[in-house]
């Protein structure tokens, strides 16, 4: 599987061109101006001036376009971005954009929709320079081969549907073998599921801005004037930070910042190690941040836990290792209190949502690609269904709360077998044997479809 690194995102595309790609600046203080909307021009973006460049390769498709400009508005992300449209040739207008902007290449994140596959692996060949991607794929397209191209190491794929998930998890594979951290998601199709895969789309399209938000500097080395700042206010008022002073950290991110990050964790001030743990979610301060916030599940201070549970259960939903089974033995510790292990479960199931399969019933790739995929639904179901027959009635029913998303009508169980009938789910609500049976079935159909990882 994929080591417990910081994971996710994303790549490749599909049938017939619209790619989108994000490049971040860094946001110095000393420039916060006031940048163009989405879809606006801005000469001489560099790195100091402080914005972000959504390089969107369209070919032709309006609805692609506006459905990521949605997304920054809906992350807050908008504000940070600037967008200049590719059209044609992404390989040769990428560099243009790069020259003309004073862009970094370190930060170039791409995002594809509507796009053959084979154009894909060629502008990757071409340019290397994508840190992370997520490609949609659709039906009729096939995953073409990547082995000569320079992949970045988080890709995400997303199956439009059901037609389309063969080739996008033959692609997962392939880029497996690459040494790629692969997030697969599936879109919801069939009769009826047309609210559903609208309200889904948004969701995976939202999930993949905040993670290239998170990645912005992992690949860049922190400006010496910007790590010369922080030095001197943690030197000058160590006791007296800010909520700015951490807000810099996060801004800045990477694991230089992230000492100071990791001194604040391990702070005797109860409003140092809130103010840090919050910071946590949604940038990444390195392995040894990761590592305290492990810790500080047992802090005394319930908002510290909460905040902890919190920014673990982002970093589980892009596949971090770590962050998952950690958030798994805490779930099923009888020793942390019922809020906690409640908040632990909620916070496992909204970071599943996205990996649970809707309904798209196609081969998976045998071998480690099929442990992989699995791998999404499997690392908090079983966790979920050992806590079914827990004492604790409120983590009892956090349990089966969450389990309700892989339920499906009696009459439509047989097609799809990464869920199971609603019946089996009905059954919980009764006592005695009924239940316990209804746990032991539930148990039986997650050996079967869902491997424990």
């Amino acid at each position: 599987m994929q080591s417990s690194r910081l994971w996710a995102l994303f790549l490749l595309g599909s049938a017939a061109a619209t790619a989108a790609l994000i490049v971040l600046l860094d946001l110095t203080p000393s420039s916060r101006r006031r940048i163009s909307k989405p879809g606006g021009r801005t000469r001489g973006v560099g790195v100091e001036a402080g914005a972000g460049l959504i390089v969107h390769a369209t070919g032709g498709d309006p609805e692609a376009g506006g459905a990521l400009r949605e997304a920054l508005k809906r992350t807050k992300a908008d504000r940070i971005f600037v967008v200049a449209e590719i059209r044609t040739n992404l390989a040769a207008e990428l560099d243009a954009a790069l020259k003309r902007d004073g862009v970094d290449p370190r930060r170039v994140f791409l995002m594809a929709r509507s796009v053959r596959l084979a154009e894909v692996w060629t502008s990757m060949a071409e340019t290397n320079v994508f840190a992370a991607a997520q490609c949609w794929v659709r039906a009729g397209t096939e995953p073409g081969s990547p082995e000569e191209c320079v992949l970045p190491r988080y890709l995400g794929l997303v199956a439009e549907d059901a037609a389309a998930a063969p080739a996008a998890r033959k692609t997962a594979a392939l880029a497996l073998k690459k040494g790629c951290h692969v997030v697969y998601r599936e879109l919801e199709s069939g009769a009826g599921a047309e609210l559903r895969r609208e309200r889904r789309e948004n969701d995976v399209l939202d999930d993949a801005v905040v993670w290239f938000t998170t990645l912005r500097n992992e690949r860049v080395t922190v400006p010496r004037e910007a790590m010369e700042r922080l030095g001197r206010t943690a030197a000058e008022r160590w006791a007296r930070l800010t909520r700015g002073d951490f807000d810099e950290m996060a801004r800045i991110g990477g694991p230089a910042p992230g000492r100071l990050i990791l001194k604040a964790l391990g702070s005797r001030s109860d409003k140092y190690r809130i103010a840090a743990s919050a910071r946590c979610k949604g940038t990444w301060f390195g392995e040894e941040v990761l590592r305290k916030l492990d810790a500080l599940l047992e802090d005394p201070n319930e908002m510290v836990r909460l905040q902890v549970i919190d920014s673990l259960a982002l970093l589980a939903r892009w596949h971090n290792v770590r962050a998952q089974e950690t958030l798994c033995r805490a779930a099923l510790d009888p020793g942390m209190s019922d809020k906690d292990r409640e908040a632990v479960v909620r916070a496992l199931a909204e970071a599943t949502r996205l990996d649970v399969p809707l309904g798209i019933a196609v081969p998976v790739p045998g071998g480690d690609g099929e442990a992989y995929l699995n791998r999404g639904g499997a690392w908090a179901l079983h966790t979920f269904l050992g806590l079914l027959g827990s004492e604790r009635p409120v983590v009892r029913r956090a349990a089966e709360g969450a389990i309700w998303m892989w339920k499906v009508p009696d009459d439509a169980a047989g097609q799809w077998r990464k869920r199971f009938p609603d019946r089996l789910y009905e059954s919980l609500t009764g006592s005695g044997d009924e239940r316990r049976d209804a746990i032991v079935a539930l148990k039986k159909w997650a050996a079967d479809a869902y491997p424990a990882p």
